[in-house]
């Protein structure tokens, strides 16, 4: 989610501007007001399972290239500014889990492991590790 990658990244999530196309969905660029770093994350692979831990589960599992390019006048990203510097790649594998507790009530475990770019059989440089639960507000 944009939240968790701001808050992977060390970001305030309230400062995040985003520009995203229903279009293309799997293409998310995301910014930081104040920041010259534009993030690109696009989602390469995805699968889901419905019920793995019986009725009332479901999971998926998505692969993300992360792109980050720095440019000292970017601000948002619905402008399109030369991106002049050599920008950082990240891979990314998420693993997500869900339960449905009740009907307003979806409790999830969400593994995200982030791996350099250029090398598939390198270990995860980090991983975050996020309980979530959803309520339905009445």
């Amino acid at each position: 989610s944009k939240a968790a990658d701001a808050l992977a990244m060390g970001r305030t999530p309230g400062r995040i501007s985003s520009l995203w196309d229903p279009d293309n969905p799997n293409v998310l660029t995301v910014s930081e007001r104040g920041s010259p770093t534009l993030r690109e994350i696009k989602v390469t692979k995805r699968s889901f399972n419905a019920a793995p831990g019986g009725e009332g589960t479901f999971e998926y599992t998505e692969y993300a290239r992360i792109v980050d390019t720095v440019d000292g006048e970017q601000s948002d990203p619905t402008q399109r500014v030369e991106m002049p510097n050599k920008p950082t790649l990240l891979a990314k594998r998420t693993l997500a889990k869900f339960k449905i507790i009740s009907p307003e009530q979806i409790d999830s475990l969400q593994l995200e492991y982030y791996f350099p770019y250029n090398d598939p059989t390198a270990p995860a440089e980090f991983i975050v590790k996020s309980k979530l639960s959803y309520t339905r507000q009445n």
